[in-house]
């Protein structure tokens, strides 16, 4: 069975625009506070463990740069989805505002 519409209110969606930004933001901290964590770490171990190491991080590391990526376009499809059905309903609004009423003053 196929999706035919999506509803959603746009109050709703800008709490889920500012709950999914709090949160990337808190990722992207902690992603940051560990990538200097294992800075620190690299400085005192040597060995081919530390270069294993390492060379794991880094490969999981660009993995979470390309979430956090990936993420932030999703908060930005999210903004434009609201700022296109705030315009909608802005416009609907001013269509239905300028139908004059009979017997109205």
């Amino acid at each position: 069975m196929a999706l035919e519409r999506i509803e959603i209110e746009t109050e709703a969606l800008a709490s889920d625009i500012r709950t999914v930004t709090e949160n990337t933001e808190q990722v992207q901290k902690q992603i940051q506070h560990m990538f200097e964590q294992i800075q620190e770490l690299d400085q005192m171990w040597d060995g081919p463990a530390n270069e294993a190491f390492q060379a794991q991080f880094n490969a999981d590391h660009a993995r979470m740069e390309e979430l956090h990526s990936e993420l932030r376009r999703l908060i930005s499809c999210m903004e434009y989805a609201r700022a296109q059905y705030d315009q909608c309903e802005d416009e609907v609004y001013q269509a239905i505002a300028s139908i004059p009423l009979e017997g109205g003053a």
